[in-house]
């Protein structure tokens, strides 16, 4: 009876700890699978809240529990011009934020959540419609005047398009004032919507 009793026991510590594995693996699994949905659904204007880990020369890095960190330009701590992140935040400190623009990597740019601590003009617009836009979705716009490295458009959109040159034909060192006019009605594709800078949606013809 005693041995029975023994070889119960064991029997049923094994499964409990099966169990707990499988459970703490699903989690880890289920965990990693929200953080992807979650940044993807991510909006322009959506509030996020994190935790300050890193303090940079020129912002702060935060951890919001998602796929990607967060990121606050010194520029977006305060209305009031701030010096350093230091004089605004702390490591460990727990900060709330709005999102501008979610960026996956780039040759130039890591992928991060940009956010902003204060109320931007760009808060302002109408977010809904600019939310609603999507990779890849096609666009006409009105080419209203030019930098030195691409053309702006009015889209009709809170949000003003822009066109670099390299993506109207490839040729980076190409005159955009060469490729079009103010005035002309131009088709491309949305390769990114952003809150920073005002506001921008980024186009191709490539």
């Amino acid at each position: 009876t005693l041995l029975l009793s023994a070889i119960v026991l064991a029997a049923g510590l094994q499964w409990i700890r099966g169990e707990a594995s499988w459970v703490g693996t699903h989690h880890v699994r289920t965990h990693g699978r929200t953080a992807r949905c979650a940044v993807d659904d991510l909006k322009i204007g959506d509030k996020v809240t994190g935790t300050v880990t890193h303090l940079f020369e020129y912002g702060a890095q935060l951890d919001l529990g998602l796929e990607l960190p967060g990121f606050i330009h010194v520029a977006a701590m305060s209305k009031d011009r701030v010096e350093k992140p230091e004089d605004m935040l702390s490591i460990g400190d727990r900060i709330t934020g709005r999102v501008l623009t979610v960026t996956r990597t780039t040759a130039k740019t890591p992928a991060q959540i940009k956010m902003s601590m204060v109320e931007l003009p760009v808060f302002d617009k109408d977010l809904d419609a600019v939310n609603a836009l999507k990779v890849g979705n096609e666009v006409t716009g009105t080419v209203t005047g030019f930098t030195k490295v691409g053309a702006m458009l009015d889209l009709g959109l809170p949000f003003p398009g822009f066109l670099h040159v390299k993506q109207m034909t490839g040729d980076r060192g190409k005159d955009p004032e060469g490729v079009f006019i103010v005035g002309e009605k131009v088709t491309a594709r949305i390769r990114s919507v952003k809150g920073d800078r005002g506001g921008e949606v980024e186009l191709t013809m490539l």
